[in-house]
């Protein structure tokens, strides 16, 4: 019964020591020019004004002002508050930090800053461990090719893709595309959409389809159950190929050529 006993209470320490630890470890340090100790509804909280900055691991936050919550370890910044965490740099004007899940919420004139992409939100969360950023109500996506807006939108960065729902809008250098649902490789800037699609093209070529892919380097495409309308004709068919820089197009299945 003893050795029962010392097993479980030994079982018990190593719980607590572990849980002690994973503590420690997401502990965030913080520093500022004035520091006030308060206490609101049984909690006690820190009031951190001018130059405040945070520490968490590789996360470095930066901002005007500050309620910090160590009991929940979650702290609220505002003012002029910059994330930086390794290759990523986010501005916002509002930011709700929770340091045990190491989640992100920030809010108005958010701008995410990762190597040649930025993004552009009002509302955007966060997470620093799988550094997947989405953004809702609202989001637009700049990269050195091609400019992509949406109501809803998730970016891996890890993975390096990014998707989009609801109105979403893909200006490229030649053309402009709308399409409901949508993914972007970051790397490869091919576009694959999902549902209905329009392409607008600079010389006045439209192009429908229920899905497609659009190689936005190469000016390249691959539609289905599609057609491309010219100012001469319209082409039907089950698969299209289209090739912007050549003006070449090719059908196959169920064609139609129709002359206008």
């Amino acid at each position: 019964m003893k050795i029962l006993q010392y097993s479980i209470l030994f079982l018990f320490l190593v719980v607590v020591a572990g849980e002690a630890v994973a503590q420690q470890k997401r502990k965030i340090q913080y520093r500022a020019d004035s520091l006030f100790f308060a206490k609101k509804d049984g909690e006690s909280y820190r009031k951190l004004k001018n130059n405040v900055v945070f520490e968490q691991k590789s996360t470095i936050v930066y901002c005007d002002s500050s309620f910090f919550y160590p009991a929940r370890n979650v702290m609220e910044a505002y003012g002029r508050v910059r994330i930086v965490d390794d290759s990523v740099t986010i501005t916002s004007r509002k930011l709700i930090y929770d340091g045990n899940a190491r989640s992100a919420k920030l809010r108005d004139k958010v701008v995410y800053t990762r190597g040649e992409r930025q993004l552009f939100t009002d509302f955007l969360d966060y997470d620093l461990e799988t550094e997947v950023a989405n953004y809702f109500n609202n989001g637009k996506l700049v990269d050195t090719t091609n400019t992509l807006t949406s109501e809803i939108g998730y970016f891996y960065a890890q993975q390096n893709y990014a998707l989009f729902w609801n109105e979403v809008v893909l200006t490229a250098p030649d053309y402009v595309l709308e399409a409901d649902t949508l993914r972007y490789n970051t790397i490869t800037k091919v576009a694959t959409t999902y549902g209905p699609t329009e392409v607008t093209s600079d010389d006045g070529t439209i192009l429908y389809s229920q899905a497609s892919e659009f190689r936005t380097v190469t000016d390249q495409s691959q539609f289905v159950e599609g057609n491309i309308e010219t100012q001469d004709y319209t082409l039907i068919g089950d698969e299209l190929f289209f090739d912007d820089l050549r003006k070449y197009y090719k059908a196959i299945g169920n064609v139609k050529l129709i002359a206008k």
